[in-house]
């Protein structure tokens, strides 16, 4: 699980700038972004979304990584709250990329997000 996290981090920091797109305003996606809401909440039901969650962990990763004064965009909100937004969010649009899903994610919590690592954090500490 970790060698895909690390694969979509280094494929995210590559870019300059985390809005970065063509004079079109199109960008490539990879891995399971290109897949639909409906196909993530199929895999949900099924209890085969390892794929999906290695996107969002490396997706939410690039994001902190690229995003000026940002520590962790889900602010406060744990695994199980992002994932409880995705299942809503999917639930109400099947037919939406992933991909797009997440950047409507991460938009919503953007005004919530941490902009400093927590004083009580000890290294290696999961957030």
């Amino acid at each position: 699980m970790k060698s895909w996290v690390s694969i979509m981090v280094a494929l995210w920091t590559t870019a300059i700038d985390c809005h970065a797109m063509d004079s079109d305003g199109n960008y490539a996606v990879w891995g399971a972004g290109r897949r639909s809401c409906y196909n993530y909440n199929q895999a949900r039901a099924a209890n085969e979304d390892r794929e999906f969650k290695v996107y969002i962990m490396g997706y939410l990763t690039a994001y902190n990584v690229q995003t000026p004064e940002t520590y962790g965009i889900t602010g406060n909100t744990d695994w199980n709250g992002v994932l409880d937004r995705l299942d809503a969010y999917c639930q109400k649009s099947p037919v939406l990329a992933f991909e797009s899903a997440l950047r409507d994610l991460t938009q919503g919590f953007y005004a919530d997000r941490l902009k400093h690592a927590p004083v009580s954090r000890t290294p290696g500490e999961f957030q």
